[in-house]
């Protein structure tokens, strides 16, 4: 569990798994970040201090290893509730029938399928 590991934090561990043990460790991981997109796309701000102060979690000694810790899980646990909500409006591939994912082009953002490279359906947003 972490705030924007999967783009941020993944990437360094896995150089580093690479050049001391010759392998990418294949640990799951839940990312904070998207999950707060999805689930509260009128929020201005995403980082974990705006997801606290949105919930009326302390911020009081942020950015200190334990005490982020500590608000990425009560910032994902008050999230819970709303994934499941959230995720009934992501939209299906029509090709393929995956979920699909918002992503930013040279002409704005669209609805890209989940399975790209294999499926390369898109949908305006």
């Amino acid at each position: 569990l972490g705030q924007n590991i999967g783009r941020f934090d993944l990437p360094f561990i896995w150089r580093d798994s690479r050049l001391v043990q010759g392998r990418v460790p294949g640990n799951d991981f839940v990312d904070t970040l998207p999950l707060a997109r999805l689930c509260l796309p009128a929020l201005a701000h995403h980082s974990m201090t705006a997801l606290a102060e949105h919930f009326g979690i302390s911020t009081e000694g942020a950015h200190r290893a334990l005490k982020d810790c500590y608000m990425t899980f009560e910032v994902y646990e008050k999230l819970g509730p709303m994934i499941a909500e959230a995720v009934k409006k992501i939209p299906k591939c029509r090709k393929c029938g995956r979920p699909m994912v918002r992503r930013k082009g040279k002409y704005g953002e669209f609805w890209g399928c989940s399975g790209y490279p294999d499926c390369t359906f898109t949908k305006k947003l």
